[in-house]
């Protein structure tokens, strides 16, 4: 699952989600993609699994550095504090978490700059 995961993540991130194929993934992971079908109803099910996988990680990450922020700026907390808070635990991942972590940041990017939040 984490190899289907993996390689799908990595396509969508350099093709977005309308130049992938279930066939592309399955491709790439080097199994027959009625194997994916298996798994996933559909190309968007498995775009989603693939956000939501590291998406849980980066918002409990968030989480924890915006309580640690609270509780260090002994009540006058300050707008460039929160967002360093909120965004710098992101970017650490994106930048020392290896190229999943890379291919998840290109992924997120590309959702941040469509109007309707699917990249094309």
């Amino acid at each position: 699952m984490e190899q289907i995961l993996d390689a799908a993540e990595y396509l969508f991130s350099k093709h977005g989600l309308h130049g992938v194929t279930l066939k592309d993934v399955a491709k790439r992971v080097g199994v027959h993609h009625t194997l994916l079908n298996y798994y996933f109803s559909d190309k968007t099910t498995l775009f989603d699994a693939v956000f939501s996988r590291r998406a849980v990680v980066t918002s409990e990450r968030r989480m924890q550095a915006l309580d640690a922020y609270e509780a260090a700026c002994a009540g006058k907390p300050t707008v460039e504090g929160a967002l360093r808070a909120f965004l710098d635990t992101d970017l650490d991942l994106y930048i020392e978490g290896g190229d999943g972590w890379k291919n998840y940041a290109a992924l997120v990017a590309q959702i941040a700059n469509t109007p309707n939040g699917v990249p094309s």
